[in-house]
């Protein structure tokens, strides 16, 4: 059975790590390169287009919508098995629709 994933109800940021697989066709040389980061993946798919996959994918599950996702960055690399690590950070922050003013013992303490 799986670990359970407790969903974000705060404002997140979100930092994804997209892993390409070296394609097969290019020679040693430059597979060497592009495992030593010194050739970066330009070719489709677009960051923001699986960045996107992501996020929707979260909805629901993750947090309550991808709008919570206030910041974060990505990366795109090669490696030798393609794949994407996702971090979530909760914000010490509230949502912009919070419906009223916290009182003391409902303050926001994230580690």
């Amino acid at each position: 059975m799986g670990r359970s994933i407790a969903r974000f109800e705060c404002p997140v940021a979100l930092y994804l790590q997209m892993t390409f697989e070296v394609p097969k066709s290019w020679p040693k040389w430059k597979k060497a390169m592009a495992l030593d980061g010194k050739i970066l993946p330009t070719a489709k798919p677009d960051g923001d287009n699986v960045e996107k996959a992501i996020m929707d994918g979260f909805n629901g599950i993750v947090w309550i919508d991808d709008s919570y996702v206030v910041s974060g960055g990505r990366s795109k690399i090669y490696g030798e098995t393609a794949g994407v690590k996702a971090k979530v950070v909760p914000l010490n922050a509230h949502p912009s629709n919070i419906t009223k003013e916290p009182v003391p013992d409902e303050q926001l303490e994230l580690a």
